[in-house]
């Protein structure tokens, strides 16, 4: 029973046994022994036995003094430092505590560029000083000159225009002029000329009728012909055109039927009835650019059709005409 006390005490010393277990440890046996009298002598071996289990068990429970070790949130490192087998104690040196250091990741920018093609950059190039603009416009004035016995016919204010000849061989010329410097701005350039006029009755085949610019100005008054549609004409008015004069009681012309170039400025083949336009010539382009920039010359044109043989005769609707889309037309385009 000593050498059990005291290899209890042994042991509490060496593994941190507590005081009081071991006490109440020895109280047990000594208690024992003292009920079980000489049954000790022959059980010693086995209580010897249980009473070495009990204190490993003990020490396996740690010192009342220690520290609970909390359990580390990580896996320990392999460095660290093994606890002897049978100390009984855990030395918390031994392992360090686990430092959880955060691996930022190396942001890397992925940039996605399509697969688009730079277009070149743009060839500068002068832009236009300006665009062509048109106007159209109808006459300012127009008349007809008759040849006759004395020339003071006229039709100023009739609804038609005649050219060509009659079945007698009287000739028959058409006057009209154009406000060209009212409707184009001052200083522009002219690029192209059109003029329209409608065949409302002819009794002859087809022919050329010419425009040739005038030289003097002209007038037109409020006579209107008569007889066929005012192939007849009708004496002259105050301010009137005739055949002998530029304008009655005015100025005569230097040669009876007109001043104007001899020259045409543009001509075309005039048939049935119908629209007929003369397209743009560059001696019509000329005459309107003088028209516009000197507008003191800006006499108009006579218009002569074929007065080689009889019976040519062609009317055209004039710009008191009672049909508006029949009344002559002139298209200008000009730049400005």
């Amino acid at each position: 029973m000593i050498r059990t006390w005291i290899s209890i005490e042994l042991l509490r010393q060496n593994s941190n046994i507590p005081g009081g277990i071991a006490r109440n440890l020895r109280a047990a046996i000594h208690q024992t022994v003292t009920r079980q009298g000489t049954m000790f002598k022959y059980k010693r071996p086995l209580l010897l036995g249980m009473a070495v289990l009990m204190a490993v068990i003990i020490a396996a429970c740690g010192s009342e003094d220690a520290s609970p070790v909390a359990a580390p949130t990580t896996a320990p490192s392999t460095n660290a430092t093994a606890t002897p087998a049978g100390s009984g104690h855990i030395d918390e040196t031994a392992i360090p505590a686990a430092t959880i250091v955060p691996v930022e990741p190396t942001a890397t920018q992925v940039v996605v560029v399509p697969n688009a093609t730079v277009p070149p950059a743009p060839t500068a190039t002068e832009a236009p000083v300006g665009g062509t603009d048109s106007v159209t416009l109808t006459p300012s004035q127009d008349n007809t000159l008759y040849e006759s016995d004395g020339g003071s016919l006229s039709s100023g204010a009739g609804a038609s225009l005649f050219v060509g000849t009659t079945n007698s061989g009287s000739g028959r010329r058409a006057l009209i002029q154009f406000d060209i410097a009212s409707a184009v701005p001052d200083g522009a350039t002219i690029k192209s000329i059109a003029l329209t006029m409608t065949v409302t009755k002819t009794v002859a085949g087809s022919s050329d009728v010419a425009l040739h610019p005038l030289s003097i100005a002209w007038g037109e008054g409020g006579s209107s012909g008569i007889g066929r549609g005012g192939g007849g004409g009708s004496a002259s008015e105050a301010g009137d055109a005739a055949w002998t004069h530029a304008v009655m009681g005015g100025e005569a012309w230097s040669s009876p039927g007109g001043d104007f170039a001899a020259g045409s400025s543009a001509s075309a083949s005039i048939a049935s009835s119908g629209a007929y336009t003369w397209t743009s010539t560059e001696q019509l382009v000329a005459d309107v650019q003088l028209w516009l920039d000197s507008p003191d010359q800006n006499f108009g044109w006579i218009i002569i059709g074929n007065e080689d043989s009889t019976k040519t005769a062609k009317r055209f609707a004039s710009r008191e005409s009672s049909s508006g889309n029949t009344r002559p037309q002139l298209v200008i385009e000009f730049t400005s």
